[in-house]
């Protein structure tokens, strides 16, 4: 009896050291496997932070003295984006345990703004004349923001991420050089519109002068040949003398733009030099008709009254060709609406 008690207190015993040796067993495999779990996890990560800070570290070519080098950003930052983006996928594709999950989502968060920081950039240099230009500072400064903040949240086995001095010095500069050019752009849109009021202004001044801006000689040949009157070039006269008139009325009234000055100085002459034109025509046509009258009608003799009208012909046509040039240049400067 006492035998069978002792065998079996051996066997119980023998039973609980194996539960306990496979337990132990089980135990230590399953914290061995969780360990370097943890270990293949923290390893990982910390490579994507160390990378990240390097693309981060890196931004400072994006600089020029106190700016931005624009033209390095437009052809060197979609690289740093592709290379953020690989490093926001490796951690997304991490196997997260449940102690570091909060940690891990702040990470990836933080990466994203990280990603969308560059991207703000580049969309502010290649549409730097955007008249929206101020949304893209303030989703700019938002996505600086919150990246800090997620980033500041992070802390996995000690492992901790911010956004480098360099990467906030090009935001810095970044958002500077995009007020500046805020500035620029609205004072480019005031000019524009008062080029644009201008132009339509002169517009119709040009209009009226052309219907009146002619050699008027045939005219007087016409009467001539036809024993009419010289009444009807006259009121001609009278209605070019008129435009001249009315059209230098309206500039004086108006506030001439910086880039219309030289435009306006060339009609001013046009209009100057065809005035001459037209009183040292008048004078001829009046010549004439009190000379036809008198019973001359040499047409060689009444020629040589328009000598001088002609040679203020060619130097009013000459004008006009300079204004044309000056004119269809200031218009076509202006933004198609």
């Amino acid at each position: 009896m006492i035998k069978q008690e002792k065998k079996r207190t051996r066997t119980v015993i023998i039973a609980i050291s194996a539960i306990l040796l496979g337990l132990l067993v089980f135990f230590g495999t399953y914290y061995f496997f969780m360990n370097k779990s943890y270990s293949h996890y923290t390893d990982k990560v910390k490579t994507e932070i160390t990378n990240i800070t390097k693309i981060n570290e890196a931004s400072s070519t994006f600089t020029k003295g106190e700016t931005i080098d624009k033209d390095k950003i437009l052809n060197s930052i979609p690289n740093s984006i592709s290379s953020l983006q690989t490093s926001l996928s490796n951690l997304k594709n991490l196997l997260v345990q449940d102690k570091y999950k909060k940690d891990h989502e702040n990470l990836i968060n933080g990466v994203e703004n990280n990603i969308s920081i560059y991207k703000q950039i580049l969309a502010i240099c290649r549409d730097s004349n955007n008249s929206n230009l101020q949304s893209y500072i303030t989703l700019l400064q938002k996505y600086r923001d919150d990246c800090m903040n997620y980033y500041t949240l992070v802390s996995i086995n000690n492992y901790k991420i911010s956004l480098t001095d360099e990467i906030i010095d090009l935001i810095d500069k970044t958002i500077d050089f995009s007020q500046k050019q805020v500035r620029l752009n609205l004072d480019k849109e005031v000019s524009t519109n008062q080029n644009r009021d201008f132009l339509n202004i002169l517009n119709p001044l040009v209009e009226k002068f052309n219907e009146v801006n002619k050699d008027y000689m045939p005219e007087i040949l016409n009467i001539r040949n036809n024993s009419t009157s010289y009444e009807g070039i006259l009121d001609s006269i009278t209605n070019a003398e008129a435009v001249i008139a009315d059209s230098k009325t309206t500039l004086a009234a108006v506030t001439i733009p910086k880039d219309a000055l030289e435009v306006n100085k060339a009609f001013i002459k046009t209009l100057d030099d065809f005035d001459q034109y037209i009183q040292s025509f008048k004078f001829a046509v009046k010549t004439e008709s009190l000379t036809y009258s008198g019973g001359v009608n040499n047409n060689k003799a009444l020629d040589s009254l328009y000598s001088s009208s002609k040679d203020k012909m060619k130097t009013a046509n000459e004008s006009y060709k300079v204004f044309l040039k000056l004119f269809h240049e200031f218009k076509d400067k202006l933004p198609v609406q």
